[in-house]
């Protein structure tokens, strides 16, 4: 199915309009999935626009949750006179107080808000690892199966990805050292990748 606003509860469709009303020149877009991100935004001097481009195989909670991500983005460089970092202490400020207003408005579950409360809000830092753990509460919000994360492996242990055999190495911080088993390459691979 491709996403769209409409596939959305009324209630979060109804936000992300809004906001995109504050900002007329912003306007959000539904593409395929890809495999590096669930979201990005860029200025189209053409057009005039910022354009949110959201991956459209997205539930309504992920998509909420990565459209405020590039929404807050657009806000930061909107607001700021050089160009500001990627995810610094602006984005953060502006993004956490989308999610809170999100929160607000109840279009998060409790579960979800609260683990949002938890790792981001309250803390007031934004990291990938956080950011995952939010992604993953929602899945387990969404989908009751149990998942294998890479970290859940040891040394030795075997496993596939994208049709691919790798064998764990070893833990180096929060990634780890795996070889590919037919090409004998190395890779560093986060330990939050959802194998099989």
């Amino acid at each position: 199915m491709t996403y769209n606003l409409n596939n959305s509860n009324e209630k979060i469709a109804l936000f992300v309009k809004t906001l995109l009303s504050e900002i007329p020149n912003s306007k959000l877009i539904f593409v395929k999935p890809r495999q590096t991100r669930l979201g990005s935004v860029c200025y189209s001097k053409e057009l005039n626009k910022f354009l949110i481009k959201i991956n459209n195989n997205l539930d309504q909670f992920s998509f909420l949750y990565v459209f405020l991500h590039e929404y807050a983005h657009i806000l930061t460089l909107k607001n700021s006179k050089k160009l500001p970092r990627p995810h610094g202490k602006l984005w953060q400020q502006n993004y956490f107080n989308l999610l809170q207003l999100a929160i607000n408005e109840n279009l998060f579950p409790d579960v979800i808000a609260n683990k949002i409360k938890i790792h981001l809000i309250n803390p007031q830092i934004f990291s990938y690892q956080r950011n995952f753990k939010i992604m993953d509460e929602i899945d387990n919000y969404l989908n009751k199966e149990k998942k294998l994360f890479l970290k859940d492996l040891l040394p030795g242990e075997t496993f596939t990805y994208k049709n691919k055999t790798y064998k764990v190495l070893k833990k180096i911080r929060t990634r780890y050292l795996c070889m590919e088993s037919s090409t004998r390459k190395m890779y560093y691979i986060s330990g939050f990748l959802k194998i099989k």
